[in-house]
């Protein structure tokens, strides 16, 4: 499960940045 390592990694404070990575990786990821 290397892509939701990667996902859980990406995850920033910021939500501009994480919109960048949730259509990339998880069109439908959970914001919580």
């Amino acid at each position: 499960m290397l892509a939701a390592n990667q996902w859980t990694e990406h995850r920033v404070p910021n939500g501009e940045e994480e919109q960048q990575y949730q259509p990339t990786r998880h069109p439908r990821a959970p914001k919580d």
